[in-house]
Parts: C-alpha cells; structure tokens; sequence
C-alpha cells in the first residue's frame, strides 16, 4: 500500500530541503508562489522525495524552482517550519536540510512554485521578505569566506523568538552603521519590553 504524505495538516512532519547556492557574491534566492511562506524570498528547495537521497532532492528541487543546474554538497543546517492554524492545529510541519550547491549551468528562470527566482546581494537582505531564520543563515554566509562560513555555520539552529531574531539584526544593522539602524534598534527593543 503506498500513501502520499499531503502538505496542509499532514499525519507526521515532512523532510525538505533547501538549496544554498552562492556565486560570485550572490545567493540564489525565490519568491514563495504558494504557502507556507507565500509571498516570501526563501532558499530554493521542497520536499524530498520517496526513495530520494537529500542532494538528489536539492539539485532536482534547484533545477525545478530556478532552471539553474547545480551538484549538492554536504548538509549545512538544519531548522523546523510549523505553523498552526487559529485553532492550535499543526497546518504544516517540515523538518528542513540546506545544503551547500555548486554551480554548473545555467540561467536563472522562475519555474514549479516560485513567482520569482533572482541572484541576491547581501545589502539586499534587508530590503525583502525573509523568514529570520534564513536571514540569520544567509548573513552568515554572505559575511565570511567559504572557509569561514563552514566553521561558523550551525548544523542546528537554536530556536528564538521572532523578536529576539529581529533585534538581533537591528543591533547588526546598527553595527554596520547603516541608515536607519538605530530607529530599527530602538523599535526592537521596545517590542521586547
């Protein structure tokens, strides 16, 4: 007997994948068509499948999602995605796994559930829509050498709160001096108040 595991309230959670590729200063990034996280900028990736290895999901997922050909590399993180509906219900339930790609051929093109595909700049980062936790990945990656961005990278991301998350980044922000950092900052701290 075989079952298909569904996305919206599913039995148990599911294993995804996500696809960290970075070229010549730049991470690959989509727009969520559908949910969970629609309308957000997200590591390209989905759920892998019956009989699939993580990398051969994270290359087909690439692939699918961008038009981009890539050679997946070893796990570099790993993060939950639960979201509940009004009720308390567990509407989705993933258990994600990036791992880092290696670029081999091709344009960058939206294609399967992604309404844009597009190379992102680190001062991007904090001009779109972006889940904290990617966030948090993406900016370590983007501010070290390839080297350094393995020995800094964690395989297990602690979970903190939205807030935590967010002031974090307004107190990186302000580090770097950047405009508007310390309004952000201040509205941070205030939210955790």
């Amino acid at each position: 007997m075989t079952t298909s595991q569904r996305s919206e309230y599913p039995e148990s959670p599911q294993v995804g994948v996500g696809a960290v590729l970075v070229k010549d200063g730049c991470v690959l990034l989509v727009k969520r068509a559908s949910p969970p996280s629609q309308g957000t900028w997200a590591i390209p990736g989905g759920r892998v499948k019956l009989g699939e290895t993580l990398q051969h999901a994270a290359e087909r997922e690439l692939r699918e999602e961008t038009g981009i050909i890539a050679r997946a590399g070893s796990p570099i993180y790993t993060f939950d995605v639960i979201q509940r509906d009004e009720t308390g219900q567990v509407r989705f339930h993933y258990v994600i796994v990036d791992l880092w790609m290696e670029y081999v051929a091709g344009e960058v093109q939206a294609g399967d559930d992604a309404a844009e595909a597009r190379w992102i700049t680190y001062q991007d980062l904090d001009t779109l829509p972006i889940h904290p936790t990617t966030r948090t990945l993406l900016e370590r990656i983007m501010t070290s050498s390839p080297t350094e961005a393995f020995d800094t990278i964690l395989i297990q991301q602690p979970h903190h709160p939205e807030r935590v998350v967010e002031l974090i980044h307004a107190a990186r922000a302000w580090l770097r001096e950047e405009p508007g950092s310390a309004e952000r900052l201040k509205a941070a701290v205030h939210a955790l108040e």
